[in-house]
């Protein structure tokens, strides 16, 4: 057998083995794996290091490091064998959770200073922070600005509703499965998560993926969040212990990362983007936004919904509990305004987790209260009580052609008035054909064209992005997008 190594081949294994013991950067192959090492390259892996940026890290082959991660984590790559994907969470949602803090108490939270060494003894110290965030909770009335960024509370949050919340975009998901996945027509889906949080959300569109395997070619998972205050929970309750490189790599999801404030106008202003998703999600944010139904600023944040393709949909689902009702109340009667199609909207009282079910770990007063209500405290959370919304945005008008100059010419007063008051006005002027920009939202790209108006002043920008096969228009003025290169 001929072996390969920094452009010489070697036919005796020995001297192979030689070459890379003598070599600066794959040292450490075919050395023992300490357990030291074992848990730094899980780490790694667990964080979406590549094959070739862990083979660099530990000085070793990359048939080395894939050998090794089969040997410690088989059901990542089970994957190679199969025609169809491994399932990325456990039906038993709450013990992946549970599962998922046990690993992270062991591997993080036991080593900070104060915290117990003993899972049961850590639960038992979540236990007033969760009273006290349940009875905040129940004060805010269906107001869920809280402040989320504590470890201990997104913790408890997990613990608390992520077995629940994600069925409700599943639902919803099922309920448009037809129009959204065309039989025999493998699609690319774009979903926008608005007010994402925590994202228990990913978990529905996974499962209704899997479900689905066959019927659509890849999806987009945009999340929108005024801060990346979430981080902790999604980084250690959804993309965790390899679940999100099992939806990267199994189900061929891609996920992009937004911040904007849908209660700045400004921010609202700059959000551009048009005609673009499949799906936009809504849930459990309603209550973030202004509390009276007849404040018009309460629904400015609705505005996205222009990034919505026409006749595709928009799902609102919201907890019913005090205070709630307004929220949706509010965008029906946006949809009557705008002329949406309400597809459905419907309420469930959906059980959630069978008493069997619940982990035991969590129960007998370590977290939760004992099941036939012995003692004080919380209980776990069995039924969902949701109202879900599903809208279908209008095809668009054909416009006479008389109408459309009209409009045009009108709209153009209005850019132009607004590129004039802009503060980076002078900046929009800057753009030239062939530059390479990237936008937020759509990625990397290069100007093909640029779009003038009477007064020679440029209005809009044709992009060639690299992730799509169509041309996108981008009008100005638009600080998502910025140039990465002069091109002369």
């Amino acid at each position: 057998m001929v072996y390969k190594f920094n452009g010489k081949l070697f036919t005796d294994f020995n001297d192979y083995k030689t070459a890379l013991k003598e070599s600066s950067n794959r040292f450490n192959s075919y050395a023992p794996w300490s357990n030291d090492e074992d848990e730094t390259l899980l780490k790694g892996y667990d964080e979406g290091l590549s094959i070739k940026q862990l083979s660099d890290l530990h000085k070793r082959r990359r048939g080395g490091i894939r050998s090794r991660l089969k040997k410690l984590r088989p059901e990542d790559f089970s994957f190679e064998d199969e025609n169809f994907p491994q399932e990325v969470f456990k039906d038993n949602i709450l013990l992946q959770v549970v599962e998922d803090l046990q690993n992270l108490h062991k591997k993080e939270l036991s080593r900070e200073e104060n915290t117990p060494t003993k899972f049961i003894s850590y639960l038992r110290n979540l236990k007033p922070g969760l009273d006290k965030f349940s009875r905040a909770i129940r004060k805010r009335k269906g107001d869920v600005r809280m402040p989320y960024i504590d470890q201990n509370t997104q913790i408890i949050y997990c613990l608390k509703y992520f077995h629940a919340y994600w069925r409700q975009i599943y639902d919803a998901l099922n309920f448009i499965k037809k129009d959204l996945l065309v039989e025999n027509e493998r699609e690319d889906l774009k979903i926008a998560l608005f007010c994402a949080g925590p994202a228990p959300e990913i978990i529905g569109i996974t499962k209704f993926l899997e479900e689905n395997f066959e019927n659509y070619n890849s999806v987009e998972i945009h999340l929108y969040d005024q801060i990346n205050e979430w981080d902790f929970a999604r980084k250690n309750f959804i993309f965790s212990n390899g679940k999100k490189r099992l939806m990267e790599k199994h189900l061929n999801i891609n996920f992009h990362f937004h911040q904007i404030d849908l209660t700045n106008k400004f921010d609202l202003d700059r959000f551009n983007l048009s005609d673009f998703y499949d799906v936009i999600s809504f849930q459990n944010c309603l209550g973030e936004f202004s509390q009276t139904s007849r404040d018009d600023s309460s629904k400015n944040f609705l505005k996205v919904l222009k990034s919505l393709k026409s006749e595709s949909f928009a799902i609102f689902s919201e907890r019913r509990i005090r205070g709630t009702q307004q929220n949706i109340e509010r965008v029906r009667d946006y949809a009557s305004t705008k002329k949406y199609q309400i597809l459905k909207d419907y309420s469930k009282n959906k059980t959630v987790i069978k008493e069997n079910n619940i982990p035991e770990i969590i129960c007998n007063g370590n977290l939760f209260r004992d099941p036939d209500h012995s003692s004080p405290g919380e209980s776990v959370m069995k039924t969902n009580k949701f109202q879900t919304l599903i809208l279908l945005k209008p095809k668009k008008k054909i416009i006479s052609e008389d109408k459309t100059k009209k409009y045009r010419e009108t709209r153009l007063q209005r850019q132009l008035q607004k590129m004039e008051s802009h503060p980076y006005r002078n900046s929009f002027s800057n753009f030239k054909i062939g530059d390479d920009v990237v936008h937020s939202s759509l990625g990397q790209g290069k100007i093909k064209s640029t779009i003038k108006s009477v007064t020679d002043n440029i209005i809009a920008l044709v992009i060639e992005f690299e992730d799509y096969t169509q041309t996108k228009t981008v009008n100005l003025p638009c600080e998502e997008i910025k140039k990465t290169q002069n091109t002369y």
